[in-house]
């Protein structure tokens, strides 16, 4: 199935969504606690394996690579998550940029 995605064949790709998905999925809401995130993390991984499949080389095990690419993406979205926390939203964000903006034209200005 594998060798089948490396040379592009849909079907390939559809087998490898119905033999992985609800394990991913579930894996993903395990993780981020949050359903409609986990949809995100399914579909996000399906394409990003869709555009790398050629860079897999069979020295690990297929399965092991594929979690891996799941269980970091859904770690890059708890570290977004976390970075959207801290600063408040991106209210918080925009705030800060604005006082920096302030900040920065009173040391031009006088």
């Amino acid at each position: 199935m594998v060798r089948r995605c490396q040379l592009g064949e849909m079907d390939a790709f559809r087998e490898l969504y119905l033999f992985y998905g609800k394990a991913i999925h579930h894996l993903a809401l395990s993780m981020l606690s949050d359903l409609d995130e986990a949809g995100d993390i399914l579909q996000e991984l399906f394409l990003k394996v869709h555009d790398k499949i050629g860079e897999y080389h069979f020295k690990a095990p297929f399965a092991a690579w594929f979690y891996r690419v799941a269980v970091n993406l859904c770690q890059d979205r708890l570290r977004r998550r976390s970075r959207r926390h801290r600063w408040g939203g991106t209210a918080g964000v925009r705030s800060c940029f604005l006082y920096q903006g302030l900040f920065a034209n009173r040391l031009t200005v006088a």
